[in-house]
C-alpha cells in the first residue's frame, strides 16, 4: 500500500511542541491529544485521519533513538546468556540457542532478512484471549506503513473491546485501551513503543529482535511518562510467535521480568505471571500492492 510521505519541518516543529504537556493521568479532566493540522498526522491517508493519537507516541519512540542503541549494546554484551533463558521459556522448543545468540550479538544481519512491508503481517489481524491475570484482551495490529525510513504499524489494545482507530482518542480519555507502534528501519531494526492508559499511566519503549517470520523478542522497561531516561536494571523480556498454519490463527507471547547486573537473575515470583494465548478473528492483511 503506497502512503505519501511528505514531512513539512514546520508541521514538525508544531507536532514535537505538543508532545511534553500532552501526556496525563487517565483519570484526568485533561484532553486527550489531537492533531489538527490537515495532512500533518503520519497515519492521515483517507480512512487512517482518525488515527492522530499515534503520531505523538512515535515522535517519542524517534525522540529515544540513542537510548534504543545502548539497549543494544546491552543486550549484545549479554547474547549468550539471554539466549538460554529466552530459550527456557514455552514455545521456544523449534529456536536454536546459537541463533538467538547471534540474533541478539549481531542484529544487523537479521535486518538484511527482514522485507520491511511484510516484518509484522503474521501479527496483522485482530485477537482477542485472556492474559495470565485472566483478564480478556482485544488487540488490533494494524497493516504496516511506510514514513520517514520507518515501517510503522499502530496496535490498540484494550481489556475491553476491539478498538478501531476512529475510537482512540475517546477511549484513550476514558481509560478504555491503550495504544503502539511496532516500528521497524534498517538504522534501528525492531523497534516499538507502547503507551499504557488503561488502570495505570506509564510509557513502556520496546527493543525488538526478528528471529524469524512468525517470532519476535521483545525487551522492555516501564517508565514513568516524565521519567523515561530513567534506566533500572530490571527489565522484562517477552518471546511473540505466531502459529499461521492452524485455523483460528493462534498468537502466543510469555515473559519473565529480569535483573541486568553483572549475571541475569530472574525477579523472584515473576515466572508463569505473564503470558497470553490470542486468536486471530479478522485478517485486515494490506494489500501487497505498492
Amino acid at each position: 500500500m503506497h502512503v505519501k510521505t511528505v514531512f513539512v519541518l514546520a508541521v514538525a516543529e508544531t507536532l514535537l511542541a505538543i508532545v511534553e504537556p500532552i501526556w496525563f493521568s487517565a483519570t484526568s479532566d485533561a484532553t486527550v491529544p489531537t492533531v489538527a493540522l490537515g495532512r500533518a498526522s503520519i497515519f492521515d491517508c483517507g480512512e487512517l485521519k482518525c488515527r492522530r493519537p499515534f503520531d505523538a507516541i512515535l515522535l517519542r519512540h524517534n525522540d529515544f533513538r540513542d537510548n534504543f542503541v545502548r539497549w543494544r549494546n546491552m543486550v549484545a554484551e549479554r547474547a549468550e546468556a539471554l539466549a538460554q533463558l529466552v530459550k527456557s521459556f514455552p514455545n521456544s522448543q523449534s529456536l536454536n540457542a546459537k541463533h538467538l545468540c547471534q540474533v541478539f550479538s549481531n542484529p544487523q544481519e537479521s535486518f538484511r532478512q527482514i522485507v520491511g512491508q511484510k516484518v509484522f503481517a503474521p501479527w496483522t489481524s485482530r485477537w482477542s484471549g485472556i492474559w495470565s491475570n485472566g483478564v480478556p484482551q482485544y488487540h488490533v495490529w494494524e497493516v504496516t506503513y511506510f514514513y520517514d525510513g520507518q515501517w510503522i504499524q499502530p496496535v490498540s489494545l484494550s481489556e475491553y473491546d476491539f478498538t478501531g482507530f476512529h475510537q482512540v482518542q475517546d477511549k484513550l480519555q476514558t481509560g478504555l485501551t491503550d495504544i503502539a507502534v511496532n516500528v521497524f528501519s534498517d538504522e534501528l531494526g525492531v523497534t516499538g513503543w507502547v503507551s499504557k492508559w488503561q488502570k495505570t499511566r506509564v510509557e513502556m519503549p520496546h527493543l525488538g529482535y526478528w528471529v524469524n517470520e512468525t517470532t519476535l523478542v521483545w525487551f522492555c522497561q516501564i517508565n514513568e511518562p516524565e521519567k523515561l531516561v530513567t534506566i533500572d536494571n530490571r527489565w522484562f523480556v517477552f518471546l511473540e510467535t505466531v502459529d499461521r498454519s492452524p485455523n483460528p490463527i493462534e498468537y502466543q507471547i510469555y515473559g519473565v521480568q529480569i535483573i541486568v547486573g553483572e549475571t541475569l537473575s530472574l525477579v523472584p515470583g515473576q515466572v508463569g505471571k505473564h503470558f497470553g494465548t490470542y486468536y486471530s478473528t479478522t485478517s485486515i492483511h494490506a494489500s501487497e500492492e505498492d
